[in-house]
């Protein structure tokens, strides 16, 4: 493996495809977003971390673990207070979100196991302005091979 983060163009390209009326964002995207010019609806993609696994024979390959968020933004000003207007339009969204990425594996010859949406410390959020943060996590695993 060349590049330990080549997931992310993957990810970003999937939700592209699966659902093509909305806006996704890679990690510099994400990073630079604020709410003052935020698309209202939007999905925003990073890494989150890798958690390594049993070492293999002769210990040149390891187990890893990676785990990215992909995180819907959605703006709605419809009773703004309560969220509700946001809430009703980001349901139907996150169920795409899932759709799209649990089970999905990438490459079948390079991750032992496909996306599985897993447990996040990233919490639903909500803002003044009335936009919903519905971050939800996916984590694959794949071999690490060391390469001589």
């Amino acid at each position: 493996m060349n590049d330990f983060l080549q997931l992310e163009a993957k990810i970003v390209a999937r939700l592209n495809e699966q659902l093509p009326d909305l806006q996704v964002y890679n990690t510099a995207g994400a990073m630079a977003a604020e709410e003052s010019s935020m698309p209202y609806t939007a999905l925003y993609v990073w890494f989150v971390d890798a958690v390594p696994g049993e070492a293999m024979p002769q210990h040149q390959q390891q187990k890893v673990k990676q785990n990215w968020t992909v995180e819907l933004a959605v703006k709605n000003l419809f009773q703004v207070q309560s969220g509700e207007g946001a809430r009703q339009e980001a349901g139907p969204l996150i169920s795409k979100v899932l759709q799209a990425m649990i089970g999905w594996n990438p490459d079948p010859k390079r991750y032992i196991k496909p996306f599985q949406w897993v447990g996040s410390a990233h919490k639903i959020g909500y803002s003044p302005e009335g936009f919903i943060y519905f971050p939800m996590q996916f984590s694959i695993e794949f071999i690490f091979r060391v390469q001589e």
